[in-house]
């Protein structure tokens, strides 16, 4: 499936600041099962976009801007291969496999998530893959969705696991924490994922996330709680972390007292 994607964030100020400073994982990388044909990123002021990778392995990109600025906006557009994996992922990896049970202050655990990942281990048994889609299956009848939010997608969402087992709610951000905290209770490295999704018909931001959890001679293997089935050519990845702070697709301050207002806008439309 050839996709052509395309992300506008936007940041209004309600009184010009003297600097601004940013810092984008909004690139995705070439891989099996993903081929970026196009990509490029654009910024409405003048500035130099230094270009590198994480220590995760996604792609970053930082600039600087020098005010007054009362308003920017960045756009992210191009286009994708995608094949259909069936949610597997194999991928050189910079950090040992281990680092991904580390516990976050989004992914802590509390008795009653613990609770739950004894459930799911004694139900499911020792197979760490059976394990991850008794997760999800978990998730999509006992949590309720809601819609993606620009917290989201910056690096504001406070929204813990812990918060959506108790609310018997939450947002894909919010599902991939309990999701990862989950599965990180029963030993099994797991990570937050960033990306984009062909199927939301324009009605809704295409902006995504989910799961994945590493199984053993098998590779990464990814996990959509919210939608309730594993990645397919219609998701598109771009970044991987320990939790959303880490995969956020824009991440930035500004020298000032002025409020920041930001907005996120991704469409996602099959080439023919």
């Amino acid at each position: 499936m050839r996709l052509r994607i395309s992300h506008e964030i936007s940041a209004r100020f309600d009184q010009p600041v003297s600097s601004a400073i940013r810092n984008l994982r909004m690139t995705p990388r070439t891989y099996d099962g993903q081929y970026v044909v196009d990509w490029r990123i654009d910024v409405d002021r003048d500035c130099r976009l230094a270009r590198s990778f994480d220590s995760y392995g996604n792609i970053t990109h930082d600039f600087f801007l020098a005010g007054p600025l009362e308003d920017l906006t960045i756009t992210a557009a191009g286009e994708v291969e995608t094949d259909d994996t069936a949610g597997v992922l194999q991928i050189g990896e910079r950090l040992p496999t281990a680092l991904f049970l580390r516990e976050t202050m989004l992914t802590t655990p509390d008795p009653s998530i613990r609770d739950v990942a004894a459930d799911v281990r004694a139900a499911a048994g020792a197979n760490p893959l059976d394990r991850g889609h008794a997760t999800m299956k978990l998730l999509n009848e006992r949590i309720k969705p809601r819609p993606l939010a620009v917290e989201d997608v910056s690096c504001i969402t406070r929204e813990t696991a812990a918060d959506v087992l108790k609310a018997a709610e939450g947002s894909p951000a919010g599902l991939a924490h309990l999701f990862v905290a989950l599965a990180r209770c029963m030993d099994m490295p797991a990570r937050v994922v960033s990306g984009y999704l062909a199927d939301r018909d324009g009605k809704a931001d295409a902006a995504w996330l989910w799961a994945e959890v590493h199984v053993n001679g098998l590779g990464w293997v990814g996990f959509d709680a919210a939608n309730d089935r594993c990645p397919t050519e219609q998701y598109v990845r771009v970044a991987a972390g320990l939790d959303q702070h880490g995969v956020a697709f824009l991440r930035g301050a500004h020298q000032g007292p002025a409020t920041e207002t930001l907005a996120s806008a991704a469409t996602v439309s099959e080439v023919s």
